[in-house]
Parts: structure tokens; sequence; C-alpha cells
């Protein structure tokens, strides 16, 4: 691992979204050319949202300007029965946002499983491939701002399942529904003034009542505020040590991970010791954000919040 560290720089896998950030479909009302610019446009918009987490990034001056003459953003683009499929360069869009004053949302985003009651006694929840109005209203908003919805695989009460995600049991949660990825619970019961929404995630608890695809955005905004953070406006180098690195094929699976990060543009070794290795990040973030993005999966966790021997003196502790 020594003689590694003296020369061991990765060069990153950009780590994707379900839903592309950097690509989205628009309705047009023919094959003309005006009307794919106008789509380029709406499009453009809409990427803006999803890479920045920000809803209002559609009305940004910067952005508007841009989507005024969007065609030095487009790299390919195509019909669909859906309407206009545009895919957009990431490094030009991320460079507009930057101009623009807007943060950028890393494409690691939390999984957020959905617990929408079928009525307002809240006993039972949609499950996955259940049709239903309210769902696809959910599900459009969501793929709108970049996020990932789960379905339960199995009948769950909300009301109890309510209790359990506020005593904190999301994992538990998630894994009595089928949803064994989500990091995240959003709840939602119709009420009177609409759906009474409630989301749980490891920052705390959010509520709100709202219709059906504001659940979504409610989400959305939370996990923006989260990990779209400003130390995203530029790039960074830190130096982290990282325990739990006993042997070359952990050495291996934490750069690995590292380097398939969206937000780490470079990763170099600076030193190795005993199971620690000392890493230099060029990243567009700082520390607390990798510390967030790393605490999704749990394969990257804050020393601090280890009991067990070996944890003095290092950042992170790697969790294969």
């Amino acid at each position: 691992m020594a003689a590694l560290a003296a020369t061991a720089v990765v060069a990153p896998r950009i780590a994707r979204a379900e839903v592309d950030l950097y690509q989205a479909t628009v309705p047009v009302s023919d094959s003309s050319e005006a009307a794919r610019s106008a789509g380029f446009s709406e499009a453009l918009r809409s990427v803006a949202v999803r890479a920045s987490g920000s809803l209002g990034a559609a009305s940004n001056a910067a952005v508007r300007q841009a989507a005024a003459n969007p065609s030095r953003y487009v790299q390919q683009y195509s019909t669909t029965g859906q309407g206009l499929m545009v895919g957009f360069d990431r490094e030009a869009v991320d460079d507009l946002l930057l101009r623009a004053g807007l943060p950028l949302w890393p494409a690691e985003r939390p999984v957020t499983l959905v617990l929408l009651a079928t009525d307002t006694t809240g006993a039972r929840a949609l499950m996955d491939g259940e049709p239903a109005p309210e769902r696809v209203a959910l599900d459009a908003a969501a793929e709108s701002r970049g996020i990932e919805l789960l379905w339960p695989h199995t009948r769950i009460d909300i009301l109890a399942a309510r209790d359990r995600a506020a005593s904190g049991a999301l994992r538990e949660l998630a894994l009595a529904a089928g949803g064994s990825q989500a990091q995240a619970v959003l709840i939602g019961v119709p009420g009177g003034a609409g759906v009474e929404w409630q989301l749980f995630h490891d920052a705390g608890t959010r509520a709100d009542v709202g219709s059906a695809g504001e659940g979504a955005h409610i989400a959305a905004d939370a996990f923006a505020a989260r990990y779209a953070t400003p130390a995203t406006r530029s790039l960074s180098r830190i130096e982290v040590w990282v325990g739990n690195v006993p042997d070359l094929r952990s050495y291996a699976g934490l750069l690995d991970y590292l380097g398939s990060l969206s937000m780490v543009s470079e990763l170099r070794v600076e030193q190795a010791r005993r199971d620690a290795v000392r890493l230099g990040l060029t990243m567009r973030g700082d520390s607390e954000l990798l510390s967030r993005i790393g605490a999704l999966d749990g394969r990257l966790q804050p020393a601090q919040l280890a009991v067990e021997d070996g944890a003095a003196g290092v950042d992170f502790l790697y969790r294969p």
C-alpha cells in the first residue's frame, strides 16, 4: 500500500441519478425548427432545476438568457412518443449554473420510499404498480426535480408506519415495505386541505400540506438544502484520513467508491499507514458535504461516530 500511495491518482467515474439530470423530455407542438428551439429552451430550464436543486432556477436571469439561445448547450436530441428528448452537455450546464450563482446538487441523492394513503383513514398505502392519479402526479413531480421514488411491494398500514418513522426506524420500515434501498420515507394522508405530507430522513422531519405532486417538491427542497450547499459553487482541495482499509481489496474498493462520486474531480493517495490512507481530493464541495454524501449508503462514516478500536487519528471509516 505504501508503494501504491506514492503514485495512485484516480480519474473518477460520474455517478448517475436514476433520473438523468442533464436530459429532459418536453412536449412540442410540431416538428418545425421554431417548435424544436422552444423545446430546447424549456428543456434547459428543466435541467437547470434538476441539476441545481432550486425550483427557482428556471426563472434565474442567467438561465433565462441562456434559454433564449440554448443550442450551444445541446449535446443530442431526438423525437419520442412523449415529445422532444434533449440531452445537454454537463460541463456547459454546470458552468451556466455557477455563473447564475446557483449551487450544484450532486448526482448521489436519497432514494425515497413513498407511503401514500388511498383514503383519509390511512389504513393502506398504494403499492408498486397500483394505478392512481395521485401516483402519476407524484412520479412526474419527482422526475422534474431529479429524485428517485420507491413504492412499497407489500401491504403497509400508514398510521403504524408513521409511528415507526417518527421513532427513527427508517431502515426497518424500508425493509418491511420491500424498499431496502430507501434512505428517506415520505408519508402522505389525504385530508380536508389536501394531502398531509411528512418527510423523514437523516436531517430530521419536514411536514406540509399540498397536492399529490407537492410531496415530491417537499422532499426535493429538503434534500437540496442538505446536499446542494454553497460549497458546491467552487472547487476545493481537502485532505482526509480514511481508516478501516486493512488490505488491497479494501484499498481498491475505497478508491473506486470515492472516484465514482460526482462531486470528486480528482483523487490522489498521499500516504498509507497500517489500515488507513491519507487522500487528497479535489472536489466541488467540502468535507461536510462529503460526509453527508458518504452517509447515504453508509460506506463512508465519520470516525467520531465509531466506537471500535482503531478509529483514532482518522476522519472517516470505510465500510465496504
